[in-house]
């Protein structure tokens, strides 16, 4: 667990929650999952399959990340449900 820490600090990780501007999505593999790239730049990927209604009307689709027992989970706009999500960039 410590490994992790060490490994997740180095990459700026502070496991923190935070709600991030989507600024492009794309969906990939059998499961239809998501690909969600944030305002920051970084990329984040569904990793469990659920429900995800984009397409928030009077601004920008929010992703909020919550850090989990084994990663993050994701929320898009405050009303689906969570799912996992992992970083890949």
């Amino acid at each position: 667990m410590k490994a992790e820490k060490k490994a997740a600090d180095k990459m700026g990780d502070k496991r923190e929650t935070r709600t991030l501007a989507i600024t492009d999505t794309s969906r990939f593999g059998a499961n239809r999952y998501i690909r969600f790239t944030l305002e920051n730049g970084e990329v984040w990927q569904q990793t469990e399959s659920a429900y995800v209604k984009l397409g928030k009307s009077g601004g920008p689709d929010m992703l909020e990340l919550k850090p989990a027992s084994f990663g993050y989970r994701g929320k898009v706009n405050d009303k689906s449900r969570s799912f996992r999500v992992k970083r890949i960039n």
